[in-house]
C-alpha cells in the first residue's frame, strides 16, 4: 500500500471514525464523494420498522458490473464488555444484544434509584448542602440516562476500514458502484432497506464488506448465485481464507440477495466464525498485509 493510501486510511480510521449523528454522517459522505472521482451520487431514505434508513449511492447502478456494500453508521451504542460479533450467527448476536439491553436497563435503574435517594436527602437539608445534593442528583440522573442509551464504541476501525476499501476499489473503477446504508453494520434492517430502496441492484454481484480490521483469515460468505465468484475470490487471495455457504445457515441476515458475497477478516471460537473486537473499544487495529492483499484481489475485473 502506498504512503498516500495509508494516510487516507488514517483519515477513515480517525477523523471519520464516528458516524453516529447526522452531522457526522454528512461529513463522511462529503469526503467519500471526493474519493469517488465525481461519480454520480444519490441519497434515498425510508422508514423501516422503527428506524429511518438512509442509503447513499455512489456510481451508476445501471452500468455497474458489481456493487460494493457497507454499513454507513457506527455500531450500536452498547456498554463496555460486549460479546464477540458472529457475522453468520444471528441468534448469538440477538442474544448478545438482549444481554446488553438487560445490563443497560438494570444499571440505569440502579443509578436512577441512587439519584432519587440523593434527591430525597436534599429535601431534609438546607443551605449550600441542599443545593449541592440537588445538583448531584441531577448529574446522577443524567448519568442514568446515558447508561440507558449505552456508550458509543471508541474503536470502529473494522467498519471504517471496510468503507476505505470500498472507496479504494470503486474510486478507480467506474464499473463498480458503492451503496452505503444505515442500520446495516450489524442489523438485518439494512438489507431490508436495500431490498426496498435499491431494487435495481438485485441482478448485480453484491460484495458486502463487513469487518476488515484484523483476523486470522479472510472469511468469504456466499450464496447459490455467488459461489463461482467466491471461489474466484479465494483463488485471487494468497493468504489464508475460508468459504462459508450461507444457504446452509439456519438464521442469517444475509438471506435477502442471492448473488451476494460477504467478506470479513475473522477468527473462530466455539460458536463458529467470530470477530472478537467488533463493537468494542479495542477495535483499533488493521492488518495492512491482509488489507493490501484483499484490495488486489478485489481489483480483478474478472470478479464481477
Amino acid at each position: 500500500m502506498y504512503k498516500n493510501d495509508q494516510q487516507i486510511l488514517m483519515i477513515f480510521m480517525n477523523y471519520l471514525n464516528k458516524r453516529r449523528s447526522r452531522r457526522q454522517k454528512d461529513l463522511f459522505v462529503r469526503y467519500f464523494q471526493t474519493r469517488m472521482n465525481q461519480a454520480p451520487y444519490e441519497q434515498r431514505t425510508q422508514r423501516i420498522s422503527i428506524v429511518k434508513a438512509r442509503v447513499e449511492i455512489f456510481g451508476d447502478l445501471k452500468k455497474a458490473r458489481r456493487v460494493l456494500l457497507a454499513g454507513l453508521e457506527t455500531g450500536e451504542r452498547r456498554l463496555p464488555g460486549s460479546e464477540a460479533y458472529h457475522p453468520f450467527n444471528s441468534a448469538i448476536n440477538r442474544k448478545s444484544d438482549f444481554n446488553s439491553l438487560v445490563l443497560r436497563t438494570v444499571t440505569s435503574l440502579s443509578v436512577l434509584a441512587l439519584s432519587a435517594g440523593i434527591f430525597a436527602q436534599s429535601i431534609e437539608t438546607s443551605g449550600g448542602w441542599k443545593i449541592f445534593l440537588l445538583v448531584l442528583s441531577l448529574i446522577v440522573a443524567f448519568l442514568s440516562f446515558l447508561i440507558s442509551r449505552g456508550f458509543s464504541s471508541k474503536g470502529n476501525v473494522s467498519k471504517s476500514v471496510s468503507l476505505f476499501a470500498a472507496s479504494q476499489i470503486a474510486g478507480n473503477d467506474p464499473e463498480t458502484a458503492v451503496v452505503l446504508c444505515d442500520v446495516m453494520s450489524f442489523s438485518k434492517l439494512g438489507f431490508i432497506a436495500l431490498e426496498q430502496l435499491v431494487p435495481e441492484i438485485r441482478d448485480k454481484l453484491l460484495i458486502y464488506l463487513d469487518c476488515l480490521g484484523e483476523g486470522s483469515q479472510l472469511v468469504i460468505g456466499y450464496r447459490r448465485s455467488s459461489k463461482k465468484a467466491a471461489k474466484l475470490m479465494a483463488s485471487r487471495y494468497s493468504l489464508p481464507s475460508v468459504l462459508v455457504d450461507m444457504d446452509q445457515l439456519e438464521d442469517s441476515r444475509f438471506d435477502r440477495f442471492d448473488n451476494l458475497l460477504v467478506l470479513s477478516f475473522a477468527d473462530e471460537d466455539r460458536e463458529g466464525i467470530c470477530i472478537p473486537q467488533a463493537r468494542k473499544n479495542s477495535d483499533r487495529k488493521v492488518d495492512l498485509t491482509m488489507l493490501d492483499e484483499l484490495l488486489h484481489a478485489l481489483a480483478e475485473r474478472s470478479l464481477s
